[in-house]
């Protein structure tokens, strides 16, 4: 999000730290490019795990074409490269098919190089992008195991290891998205006898998982005893398989409930008028999802997307209010969003304010929201239709001259995108997602927008989650977001939004 917030800073003028300028050219600074890593079961930084030896490169966005490589610790701290849109990866080492101790770890930016401007790098995280697996093997089974004993872990039907009877560290195997299957298989000698049989263990590997697979033995009270996977006389070998993060171990043949899987709604409340009207739901997930209704009689689902959905209500006739649910479903997770509808009025209310995340008495902490965090939203209901939409951004940090390096002001009605003295800050709003006016599309430095409308809507979102990444970046201070709501019919109705950066 900085670097989108950059880009419009860029964008404005001539940057005086260019040196050399050149038409067709622009400057990168590498300088500012920091590498943490995500090793799944924590996050650890540069002083954890030494990072110096990272590859860094730099490829042509569209053709993927290599420009520059170095190692992190000998990157230069400024390159020049030629005016277009480009690539920065970052990795631990070349990826490897299979092997033992040899994490695979990752990650990407897209930036652009315009003409006599210096556009800075951002951190990244570096995330595990191949498949870890553990093999263990019990105490009972180690007593009485020999040292042919082994388990040949295959991944994709292609890359396979050996993990003997002493083997204690995790193998690393590369991911194909085609192929998802991660296949065990148990041989050796146990108690005398000799044991050979295959075990399929899961078929929705992927990156950033750890599997766990432990073999366990145990003595059969009863010879023709049948509960186990591998036999001899009088015993039974069990396997089961933890991924971790998961509160449970997981049988062979148990469904495996993806610990990165992820199902979340963009509320989890609605309040509608008495009259008919519509909510938007956003729904982000890791794998398709399904809604429905608990009264379809009044409360209906539509314009399904992979996206999200509508929720519409019917006008309310009666002298109650009514209560019902959404139910949003993905395998074993679900999400439940209530839907309360006002009872039967001849008015209609003046504009209301409600968030999920957000404390609208008190100041929140700063450093609990923005991207990848906690969403800083509030949703805006306005039964009559809004008339305008003021905002003042009071700030002690995020002064004029900060704002208007992102295209804004402290200043600006959403309802016209203009500042009280006619500035027009359309651009800026839009590139930020805010909605402005009636909506519509617009093309800023070639991407190209869809935001929402404003004026004569019952319901608005307004997210300011963009900003929060730029708070921190000024250091400690208190940032009050003044918002006035004025209906069609003129009433009027003020929240302000307060964020405290330490």
């Amino acid at each position: 999000m900085l670097m989108t917030l950059a880009v419009f800073t860029f964008a404005s003028c001539d940057d005086p730290n260019y040196i050399n300028g050149n038409a067709e050219e622009g400057q990168l600074k590498m300088s500012t490019l920091g590498i943490d890593v995500d090793a799944s079961e924590n996050i650890v930084t540069k002083a954890s795990i030494d990072v110096s030896g990272f590859t860094v490169r730099i490829l042509d966005a569209k053709s993927g074409l290599l420009k520059n490589s170095w190692t992190f610790s000998q990157m230069p701290e400024v390159i020049t490269l030629p005016v277009g849109e480009y690539t920065a990866e970052v990795y631990s080492a070349p990826v490897q098919e299979a092997a033992f101790d040899a994490p695979y770890y990752y990650a990407k930016q897209n930036f652009t190089i315009a003409k006599n401007k210096v556009t800075e790098l951002n951190p990244v995280t570096c995330t595990l992008e191949n498949v870890r697996v553990s093999v263990v093997y019990s105490e009972a089974l180690k007593n009485v195991m020999s040292d042919d004993v082994k388990v040949t872990v295959e991944v994709a039907e292609k890359n396979s290891l050996d993990f003997g009877a002493n083997e204690t560290r995790s193998g690393y195997f590369r991911y194909y998205e085609t192929n998802t299957t991660l296949v065990a298989s148990f041989s050796g000698t146990v108690d005398g006898v000799f044991i050979q049989e295959e075990h399929k263990i899961m078929t929705d590997v992927a990156p950033r998982k750890h599997f766990i697979i432990t073999f366990s033995y145990k003595e059969n009270p009863n010879p023709s005893d049948e509960s186990g996977s591998l036999t001899g006389a009088n015993f039974t070998i069990d396997a089961t398989v933890t991924v971790v993060n998961e509160t449970r171990d997981i049988d062979i043949d148990d469904e495996i409930i993806d610990p990165f899987d992820f199902l979340t709604t963009s509320v989890s409340s609605v309040s509608m008028p008495c009259a008919a009207s519509t909510k938007d739901v956003t729904v982000k997930s890791s794998s398709a999802w399904t809604v429905e209704s608990s009264d379809e009689s009044w409360l209906t689902i539509t314009n399904i997307t992979s996206e999200g959905f509508t929720i519409n209500a019917a006008a309310n006739e009666a002298a109650t209010s009514r209560t019902a649910n959404v139910k949003v479903t993905m395998g074993n997770l679900s999400k439940t969003i209530k839907v309360t509808q006002a009872e039967y009025s001849d008015v209609k209310p003046a504009p209301s304010f409600q968030s999920d995340n957000i404390d609208l008495d008190n100041y929140n902490d700063a450093s609990e929201f923005g991207v990848g965090k906690k969403s800083a939203i509030a949703n805006i209901s306005a039964p009559n239709g809004i008339k305008s939409m003021f905002v003042n951004i009071n700030s002690e940090k995020l002064t004029s001259e900060i704002l208007e390096g992102v295209g804004l002001g402290t200043q600006f009605d959403l309802a016209t995108g203009k500042a009280p003295d006619g500035t027009d800050f359309t651009e800026g709003l839009v590139g930020l997602g805010f909605p402005v006016a009636n909506g519509g599309t617009m093309t800023i430095n070639g991407t190209v927008y869809n935001y929402a409308a404003v004026v004569n809507q019952t319901t608005v979102v307004f997210d300011i989650t963009a900003f929060m990444d730029l708070l921190g970046v000024y250091g400690a201070g208190k940032h009050d977001f003044e918002i006035t709501v004025t209906d069609n019919a003129g009433l009027v109705s003020k929240a302000t939004i307060k964020f405290e950066t330490k």
